[in-house]
């Protein structure tokens, strides 16, 4: 007999510091609400990278998205992690861990000039 069991995603989310020629996550991982793409304030998402990330005897599906939203005066760039096992959320605190995530950031060749590109179309409008 087979059962179906529905996956429960995870989400973490961090802030995110882009410069002219670096990315770097520039706070602490905190637990967070599903993205929702409806809302006026979500203005854009891009998926940077998916993998399975193994974490002591267990392995997860994972993947992590740039996502920029705003409030009344600001425009805001996080990371939102993904993970398929809630049991993952212990493996941020993890140095080889976020050495993966900054090399992810490092290796993307896109996120300063879409970053760029955005913040000049946006300048004055939010």
């Amino acid at each position: 007999m087979s059962v179906l069991t529905q996956k429960h995603i995870v989400y973490f989310k961090a802030p995110l510091t882009i410069s002219d020629t670096k990315v770097t996550v520039s706070g602490s991982w905190s637990a967070a609400a599903a993205v929702d793409p409806m809302n006026p304030n979500h203005l854009f998402q891009m998926r940077l990278h998916v993998w399975k990330q193994q974490f002591e005897s267990k392995v997860a599906n994972a993947c992590v998205d740039w996502v920029i939203t705003r409030d009344s005066v600001n425009v805001k760039h996080s990371l939102v992690l993904k993970f398929d096992d809630n049991s993952f959320g212990r493996c941020l605190q993890d140095e080889t861990f976020g050495a993966h995530i900054q090399s992810i950031l490092d290796a993307s060749e896109t996120i300063v000039p879409v970053a760029q590109a955005f913040n000049s179309c946006i300048q004055g409008r939010v």
